[in-house]
């Protein structure tokens, strides 16, 4: 006797990264007179394939100014495998910045990035895990006094984040 088994869609979806998989993550950092809070909401449209988008906030005191900055960025992350327990990522974004400066003067600016990076994701339990990632912005249309007052890097920038995301 033979049998074929042919899996039902809830089984096609046992893998974190799956298609149809939603994810949502939090993250909040700061240093050097620096913090930062962050949401990201993505979609796996195929198998490791997540479009996401994603909204921060960061304020900043140095001795000579201060920011407030929101952010709305674009992504699209590639897992490279499932979590067992650990599954690398790369990813893609854009962003457009809107950045109150108090200082010397006061004004409001909006300006653009394009940045790309990698990252690890570690499974802490079925449907949570910490993202670890690293990459590169370069910052576009950024006013020329914004950018001598050095509030926003000139070129291209590192940067890095840690969060925690939830799979359902």
């Amino acid at each position: 006797m033979l049998t074929i088994v042919i899996p039902s869609s809830s089984q096609a979806q046992d893998g974190l990264f799956s298609k149809g998989r939603m994810n949502v993550s939090l993250g909040a950092g700061g240093g050097s007179g620096t913090f930062t809070v962050a949401g990201n909401f993505g979609y796996f449209v195929i198998d490791g394939l997540r479009p996401g988008i994603a909204t921060r906030y960061t304020y900043q005191k140095q001795s000579a100014y201060s920011t407030n900055e929101v952010e709305g960025e674009l992504s699209l992350r590639y897992y490279l495998m499932d979590a067992e327990p650990i599954a690398p990522f790369v990813v893609v974004d854009t962003t457009v910045v809107h950045l109150s400066y108090s200082g010397s003067f006061d004004e409001q600016y909006t300006y653009f990035g394009v940045g790309a990076g990698a990252g690890l994701f570690v499974r802490m339990a079925q449907s949570l895990g910490i993202e670890f990632v690293a990459g590169a912005v370069h910052y576009l249309g950024v006013n020329s006094v914004l950018a001598q007052s050095g509030a926003v890097p000139e070129g291209v920038a590192f940067r890095w984040n840690v969060g925690l995301a939830l799979f359902f």
